[in-house]
């Protein structure tokens, strides 16, 4: 896996805040966690680090499973896709909980349920 040794955080409607783990987009994940992911389009901060520009926000039972060959790759890719963020949860109960807070309050361009 190609980490980025970067972290980024989101909080959802409730309040809480999601830790993301950034990885490349071209990661393939061989462990069989599952949680919530993001596609995002990550540029270098001028003062360090990077900025992340959400473009999607989904949930999996297995990573790795679930991002092979993923619906909106194409469409991420045209967006500037280039890093997963990964919010390991354990269990495919919290990932609905976790994805679901997240969308209530963040706007992304390929998730078309925003904000319910």
């Amino acid at each position: 896996m190609a980490y980025l040794n970067e972290n980024v955080t989101y909080i959802g409607k409730t309040g809480t805040k999601y830790s993301f783990r950034l990885f490349t987009h071209e990661t393939v994940f061989s462990e069989k966690s599952g949680g919530v992911y993001l596609f995002g389009k990550r540029t270098d901060n001028p003062t360090g680090g990077g900025l992340i520009t959400k473009l999607y926000f989904g949930k999996a039972k297995i990573f790795n499973e679930r991002l092979d060959n993923h619906e909106k790759w194409d469409a991420a890719k045209k967006l500037g896709c280039n890093c997963i963020g990964i919010h390991a949860t354990g269990s495919e109960s919290i990932s609905l909980t976790v994805e679901e807070d997240i969308l209530k309050n963040n706007d992304t361009p390929l998730n078309t349920h925003h904000n319910s």
